[in-house]
Formats: structure tokens, C-alpha cells, sequence
């Protein structure tokens, strides 16, 4: 009775989702999966075998909705007596992301022989607005066992030969070993047999399952190697390699022809003129044990030499050639194979092809290999190349400008011979020109020869290496002055002779110029470049050269200057030398700044100092140390400080007004303007100014200080506005967590800290409302509603809070379906959802047969809980009309069903 009550529970719950509409097994496919898990896949559960057995749920790739599942089984097998779920497995709930559930099932072994039992289960789902049925269908037996029907535990067969086996079992049954199987499940197999030994029948697995075999006597005929060996055509044939082994004792070879050497023997050589197929059988009378192979015959083309287009006796190098040879069918030789040799850089196309293109380099013998399978050729032409380059008499050399040698092209069938450079060749359209060297030492000189042998261009290179100069090293004074007198001695004078000195950059004089130590007089400031050159006795040059660089010093004896160095606009500070009696011929002047000085050719001249800024002053003499060319002094004068300082703080009220001082009493003749903010001064050239505040700003002041190093003061002072107290102006409902209806009445709340102590100011949408408390009620009747509020802070501070906030239109929404008492709390009423002002002026409900379930008061807001005559109303689809009336007047009537699920 109990499971009657259950199915009919089961019924009640699913047909409301088939009076949406049935939905069939694939479409709820797609939505729920569901199968059973059994050891090795046996497909039935056994009262003997823990198993593991699991009821396997998935979630459908197009399912995404939380999804609740039911199940009903309808089988010869029962819950409870048969088997069992967890306790309060079903119904259950895969919520998102959920996709797989695994439920085990546990078979009871009640240990009475049964057979096998049906298994039958119906699972319905609704995931959101979809719903469906899926149907595992399985049994449940005493025991896993299986039989293999055959008349003996031994056949006597054929290896490969079709062989039909039966077993009986109340599972599936597996077969092994599967690759001599065609389909290696279920109780009607065949099987190909490769090896004698065991065949088994298997259902479940090894610890919880059954097995049965049959031992396969095989006889075998094979022949060992490939399934097709290849031979070519008039060639030596190919042996074939037979082979008995088991019940085989007696074989024939198929054909027994010519084309084999001797049929009856295991390995006779087979040589057909055609593709051949030859068997190797043994008949032992139950069946026939055979083995092909494939004898491939093929061939070469008859005419494969080849030629050369364009057809020459000779060829120059860089020419581009064809080789080719006669053309075939190639249908006829599918498989045939080039080859070119050598790869040398020199083909232009693939060397896989059977005509081929390349540039000449030299004479070379080209072979191309042609294979066919077991077929293989050899083609060669030699190609004649005339090479591109010509040998010379002199290939490389070394000599010094203005030398000579003769060149001679070792080739006496050159034709149209030219060299270049034409410069020092005696003749360019030669074979022996005369070379007379020209360049510059360290250099490479390079003469090019061009000419033709056969019509085809030649060429060759000569290079002539220039050797360097030798360094010549010279000394000489190198701290001099204008209008001294320098020596220059050369430092390595061996094997030097002809000797030619030069002043090329600089003002000065030379004693002589073909000596070896001249005498340089310095004229004028500035860098002196000189240059020496000479013969030398040593192979390895090609003369020799020095080079001196005579630099006047301009190192200057400093001179020390001593005065005060930080002045203000007006000093007048005198300046003193150190030691004035080494210094002469005083020169002071004003290198930079704002200044003038008392002297200028004096020791020790006052400076008045004119303006701001840094003031460079310079002083220029002769001295008497004979170290220096002169002396020289710098003094610089450095502004006193103009510190920027910052001031103290002020704070008012919005619109108040505030002293302000600069901070130090150090301070005189203060000057005062703005540099940001709304901010008012009562005077700008006082102590202390009075500051109308209208927003935050900074004061700027300068002023004189009583500091003697500073010459200007300047800072600033910041002005605040006193910040308002911890205030938050709420709307409640809040609207960004409940949407608010338009013309809705909500509450603003203002809660400020420390409490205001005076009233309230409360302004709605631009217009003042007489409310002054902290707390006031509205209706919202804009789109975007704007609230103000203002009062006076603690710090005595008017100060204003507001904010905006959106209201939606009114609007409605109602559910398809509700689940009253199943104690979740959650929509339990089949209610009209309102958004706004929207008055409900009628709300009727009926079951299928027309009856009125429900009649709402007016303005219902609680809706219909599910039950009628006070009793729960069925699980079924519902109709209902209502009636809403908008706040402009509109109305609107509003049908549709509902499902009612428990």
C-alpha cells in the first residue's frame, strides 16, 4: 500500500508539467541524463555482489536552471524490499553548477532464488520552465553466471576462420581476447581466431562476476613477410616463405602454375609477368587454414636517357640548361621515383622530378636514379662548362707607390681582353699591360681583368698591397707660452735621411726645414701642428712621417679674492687681494649680474650692487711666477634668501570672516593679495587683514625681515572653510535595493552628528515643505526626486546634505508557478507583484472545471496560499483575470494560468 501511495504522490506532482505539453525523451536529454553504473558494465545488479551500483545523474549541456528531481519505479523489483536508496535521497534539488549527482544503490540480498528481476525507474525533473521524464531501465538477478554453449570445452578450427559462439547469462557478456572478436559484447559473437588457446565469456567483473571458456585448437597455414613483396619485371622472381604449424600437417600452393619454381615445396620462388595473388592453404577436413601474399610486378619505362636543351658543346658558367628525357604514360608507373646527382647547388628545380632545369658552375657528370619499387635505373650526361675565371702571372703583390711590374694573362685564347682602373696601366686592351703603383701608403689597390673565351665572359682579380708609413717620434717642450722658443729632436732617427719639416696648422716659425732638430717660435695663442717626413731604410714601409702638436699653455695662476658674498639690491661691498705683490696690470670687470665696480684698474675696488640675481666679477693680471702665463681671479656675489614660507591655518564659516597674520612677528611692511578661492581682503598692505570667506583659499604676503642675509620674505596662508558634522540623508525604502514606484510615499531620514539644536529646512523636488524634524514623509512623483536638507552645524555653520534618487514606473509581474506548504518559505502565495501606485480592483483564480478557487479583496496584496474550502488545493494549472488600475486612471486586465506544485 505504501508504494501505491508513492507512485500516486508521483503522478500528482508530474502531471501538471504534462499539461504544459509532453516533452520526449531526447529533448529531456538535453536537459537531464541519467543512467546506471555496474562492475565492468554487467548492465543488471546481483543480490551476491556488493557491486559498486550507482545511479548517475547529469545535468543536460542546455540546462542551466536550479532543477529539481523525482523518481518512481515501476518494475518487478522493489524499494525497500529489492534494494535501497540513502535515506532522503529523493526528491532532490541540483542547484547551478551543480552537474553531476552520484547516488549509490544497495541490492538486498534476501537469499531466496528469484530469477532476474525488472528494474524500472521514472525520473521527471523541472528545471525552471522546462520539465520531462528520462526512463532507466535494468534488473536485478541472484547471481552473476554465464555459459558458453558449445558441445565440449575444446573446437578443433581454422586460424582467421569464422567461427559463431553462443554463452547465456542474465547480464551483458564480454568476450576476450577482444581483437579476435568482431564485436567483443553481448551472447552471439564470431570470432576470427589467431592463436590456439582460451577464449572466455566474462560478466562482471573479476572479484564480483562469473566466467566461462572454450579452448581453440588451431590449425595454421601462413606465409612469413610483408602482405605484398615487389619484383621487377624480367627480374631474378621472389621467394615465398610457407609455413604449418598446429593441426596443420598437409598444404597446396594456389595457383600450382609455371610462375612458381616448385609448388610443392614451403618456399618456392615465385616470378609472374603480372601482379599475382598466391594462397597457402591446409584442408584437415573441418575447415580451411590459408594466408595470402601479393606478388607486385613492375617495370621501367624503355627509353629513359637523357638530353640537353640548349644543345652546345660547351657551356658557360651561369648558363641555365634543360635536361629531359622521353615522355611515358605515367598511369603505367604509379610509383615510380627520381633522383638527381650530385646536389651541388647548381638545380634550379626539385631533384625529385624526372626533367630538370639548372645554372651551370663547372664541368660536372649529372646521374639521375630512377626507382620503380623493385625496379632501378641509372641515366648520366657530362655537361662541358667553361669556367669564369682566368689564372694571372702575378697574383698578388707588395709595393710602395711610383714602383713597376709587368701582369700577363696565362691564357692564349682569351679574346677582347680589358683591365680597370686605367690609372698606372700602360695598356687597358691587353693581355701584358705595364703597372706603374699609385696610392697612398696602408692602402689596397685593386685591378680588375675582364675578357672572353668560346663567346663566354672570364675574368679575374689583381690586388696590390701599399705598405703603411713609419712613425717618426718627436719631443719638445710641451708647457710654453706665446713667443718662447722650442727645440724639436727626433727620438728614433735611424735609417732616416731626406728630411722635410712643415708648420701646417698654427702661427708659428721654424728655424729650418730640411734639418733634423729645427727650432719652433710660437707667435699667438692657439694649437701648433707640425709635421715631419723622411725616407727610411726599412722594407717594410714605404717612407716615414712624424707629427708633433705644440699647445700654448693657458693655465692661469689663480688670484684670491676675499668680500662678503651675500648682498641685497643697494650693498656696497669692497674687495681685497690676497698677496697683490706677485699681480700687475690689474683688469676688473662685471662678468655678469647687475653691478658696478668703484675701479677698474686698481687692487682692491668697492662693488655696488644694483639689482637681484648672481653677480660674477673677473680680474685679469700678469704675474711674476715663471710657471704661469698670467693669473686670473673670480669672486661671485650670491642674493641673500628670499625664503618661502608657510603660514598658519584659518578656518570660518561659508560666508564668514576671519584676522589673519602671517605668523612671525619678524615680519614688517607685510603686502597681501589672493591666489585662489572666493576670499575678501579688508586691506592688502597691513599686518593682520580681515578675510571674508566664500569658499577654502590661500593668502600670499610678502614682507621685509630684520635678518640681515635675508633679503624677502614670501609665504602663504591657507584659509578653510570649518567642515560640516558627520551627516547621511537616507531614503527609505532603500531605493537601490528596492526599486521605488513612482508616486510612492517614502521617508527621508537626516541623521547628523552631534544632533542639530535648532530646526530643520527641508526642501522637495525646489520647493520648501513646512516639516523641521529630522525625519519627514514624501510622496516621489518626479522621475529623478531631488531632497535638501539644511541646518545649523555645531561649529555654528549653516550646512545643507542632499541627494537624488529615481523612481520606476508602475508596473506589475506575475509568477507561473508557486509551491505552497513545502516548508521552504519561499513562494508559498500565488500573488500580483506591484511596483508602484497600481490598485488591484479584482484578482480571480479558477481550476480547470471552471470552478472560482480564489476572489481577491481589493487592492490584494497577500495573494491566493493554495488551498480552497479550507482544504489544499490539487497540484494542477490554474487560470486567473485580474483587473489593475493605473494612477492615471488606465485599466488594465491581465490572463494567464498558474501552476499549483506540492
Amino acid at each position: 500500500m505504501a508504494d501505491t501511495m508513492a507512485k500516486r504522490s508521483f503522478y500528482s506532482i508530474i502531471l501538471p508539467l504534462f499539461l504544459l505539453g509532453t516533452v520526449n525523451s531526447l529533448q529531456a536529454q538535453t536537459f537531464l541524463k541519467a543512467y546506471l553504473s555496474t562492475p565492468a558494465n554487467a548492465g543488471v545488479l546481483a543480490e551476491s555482489c556488493s557491486g559498486p551500483y550507482e545511479l548517475i545523474i547529469e545535468r543536460g549541456e542546455d540546462n542551466q536552471e536550479s532543477t529539481d528531481v523525482f523518481i518512481s519505479d515501476f518494475g518487478t523489483a522493489q524499494i525497500g524490499v529489492d534494494y535501497t536508496f540513502p535515506n532522503g535521497t529523493f526528491p532532490l534539488t541540483m542547484l547551478p553548477g551543480e552537474n553531476v549527482v552520484v547516488i549509490p544503490v544497495t541490492v538486498v540480498n534476501d537469499g531466496t532464488p528469484e530469477g532476474l528481476e525488472s528494474l524500472s525507474w521514472e525520473i521527471a525533473f523541472l528545471a525552471g520552465i522546462e520539465s520531462g521524464v528520462v526512463t532507466v531501465e535494468s534488473g536485478i538477478t541472484d547471481s552473476y553466471d554465464v555459459e558458453i554453449l558449445t558441445p565440449g570445452d575444446t573446437i578443433q578450427w581454422c586460424r582467421y576462420a569464422p567461427l559463431q559462439l553462443t554463452a547465456s547469462s542474465t547480464a551483458e557478456i564480454n568476450w576476450s581476447p577482444t581483437f579476435s572478436f568482431e564485436n567483443p559484447t553481448g551472447p552471439e559473437v564470431t570470432v576470427r581466431p589467431f592463436l590456439s588457446g582460451w577464449y572466455f565469456a566474462t560478466v562482471g567483473s573479476d572479484t564480483c562476476g562469473a566466467k566461462d571458456s572454450v579452448y581453440l585448437d588451431l590449425a595454421i597455414a601462413e606465409i612469413f613477410g610483408p602482405d605484398t613483396i615487389y619484383i621487377c619485371l624480367d627480374g631474378d622472381g621472389a621467394q615465398l616463405l610457407g609455413s604449418l604449424h598446429g593441426l596443420a600437417t598437409t598444404f597446396e600452393w594456389i595457383p600450382s602454375d609455371t610462375t612458381l619454381s616448385d609448388p610443392d615445396i614451403l618456399n618456392p620462388i615465385a616470378n609472374p609477368t603480372v601482379t599475382s595473388t598466391y594462397i597457402f592453404q591446409s584442408d584437415f577436413g573441418v575447415c580451411i587454414a590459408a594466408d595470402t601474399v601479393v606478388v607486385r610486378v613492375d617495370s621501367l619505362p624503355k627509353d629513359m636517357h637523357i638530353d640537353i636543351a640548349p644543345e652546345k658543346p660547351f657551356y658557360c658558367a651561369g648558363e641555365v640548361v634543360a635536361l629531359f628525357s622521353p615522355s611515358f604514360d605515367s598511369l603505367d608507373f604509379p610509383d615510380i621515383e627520381f633522383l638527381w646527382k650530385p646536389d651541388n647547388g647548381t638545380f634550379e628545380s626539385d631533384l625529385t622530378v624526372y626533367n630538370a632545369a639548372l645554372t651551370l658552375l663547372d664541368t660536372t657528370l649529372y646521374i639521375r636514379e630512377v626507382t620503380n619499387n623493385a625496379c632501378l635505373s641509372k641515366d648520366s650526361i657530362l655537361i662541358n662548362v667553361i669556367p669564369p675565371s682566368v689564372p694571372l702571372s702575378v697574383t698578388d703583390t707588395v709595393l710602395c707607390p711610383g714602383e713597376m711590374f709587368i701582369v700577363s694573362v696565362l691564357s692564349s685564347i682569351v679574346t677582347e681582353p680589358e683591365w680597370t682602373p686605367e690609372t698606372g696601366l700602360s695598356c687597358t686592351k691587353c693581355l701584358s699591360p705595364k703597372v706603374t703603383v699609385s696610392g697612398s701608403p696602408g692602402s689596397t689597390l685593386i685591378y680588375q681583368f675582364s675578357g672572353k673565351v668560346n663567346d663566354c665572359p672570364v675574368g679575374a682579380t689583381l690586388p696590390i698591397q701599399i705598405p703603411p708609413l713609419q712613425i717618426i717620434d718627436i719631443a719638445g717642450d710641451n708647457v710654453v707660452c706665446v713667443g718662447d722658443m722650442v727645440p724639436l729632436t727626433i727620438t728614433n732617427p735611424e735609417g732616416l735621411s731626406g728630411y722635410q719639416w712643415s708648420v701646417v696648422f698654427g702661427n708659428a716659425t721654424l728655424s729650418c726645414t730640411d734639418c733634423p732638430n729645427p727650432i719652433v717660435t710660437i707667435n699667438s695663442n692657439g694649437p701648433v701642428n707640425i709635421i715631419l717626413t723622411a725616407n727610411t731604410t726599412n722594407v717594410n714601409f714605404c717612407g716615414a712621417q712624424g707629427f708633433i702638436q705644440i699647445v700654448p699653455s693657458e693655465q692661469l695662476q689663480p688670484i684670491t679674492i676675499s668680500g662678503d658674498n651675500i648682498v641685497c639690491p643697494g650693498d656696497m661691498v669692497p674687495l681685497t687681494i690676497s698677496n697683490p705683490g706677485e699681480f700687475s696690470d690689474f683688469n676688473w670687470s662685471v662678468a655678469s649680474g647687475d653691478a658696478s665696480l668703484s675701479c677698474t684698474n686698481c687692487s682692491n675696488p668697492t662693488v655696488t650692487i644694483n639689482g637681484g640675481g648672481l653677480i660674477n666679477i673677473l680680474l685679469n693680471a700678469n704675474t711674476s711666477n715663471p710657471n704661469f702665463c698670467g693669473a686670473q681671479g673670480f669672486f661671485q656675489f650670491v642674493p641673500g634668501e628670499q625664503p618661502q614660507v608657510t603660514g598658519p591655518t584659518f578656518q570660518a564659516c561659508l560666508g564668514g570672516t576671519v584676522v589673519v597674520n602671517t605668523g612671525s612677528l619678524e615680519y614688517t611692511n607685510v603686502v597681501w593679495d589672493v591666489i585662489s578661492g572666493e576670499l575678501n581682503l579688508s586691506c592688502t598692505q597691513c599686518e593682520t587683514p580681515t578675510v571674508t570667506v566664500n569658499s577654502t583659499g590661500i593668502l600670499r604676503f610678502f614682507a621685509d625681515a630684520t635678518d640681515p642675509d635675508i633679503c624677502r620674505v614670501s609665504g602663504t596662508v591657507t584659509v578653510n572653510v570649518y567642515p560640516g558634522d558627520e551627516s547621511n540623508l537616507l531614503i527609505m525604502p532603500d531605493p537601490i535595493a528596492t526599486p521605488i514606484g513612482q508616486g510612492t510615499e517614502v521617508t527621508a531620514v537626516l541623521a547628523v552628528n552631534p544632533p542639530p539644536s535648532g530646526n530643520i529646512t527641508w526642501t522637495i523636488n525646489g520647493v520648501e515643505i513646512s516639516a523641521t524634524g529630522t525625519e519627514i514623509k514624501f510622496d516621489a512623483e518626479n522621475d529623478i526626486n531631488f531632497v535638501e536638507a539644511t541646518f545649523i552645524n555645531s561649529l555654528g555653520c549653516e550646512q545643507t546634505d542632499t541627494l537624488s534618487f529615481a523612481t520606476v514606473p508602475p508596473s506589475y509581474m506575475i509568477p507561473n508557478a508557486f509551491t505552497p506548504d513545502n516548508n521552504d518559505d519561499f513562494n508559498d502565495n500565488f500573488k500580483i507583484i506591484i511596483t508602484g501606485n497600481i490598485v488591484i480592483e479584482k484578482f480571480l483564480i479558477f481550476n480547470r472545471w471552471g470552478q472560482m478557487v480564489y476572489d481577491a479583496p481589493e487592492d490584494d496584496l497577500t495573494g491566493w496560499d493554495g488551498t480552497w474550502k479550507n482544504q489544499p488545493a490539487a497540484s494542477d494549472t490554474y487560470v486567473y483575470t485580474a483587473t489593475l488600475r493605473y494612477p492615471d486612471g488606465r485599466a488594465e486586465i491581465a490572463k494567464g494560468d498558474v501552476i499549483l506544485l506540492r
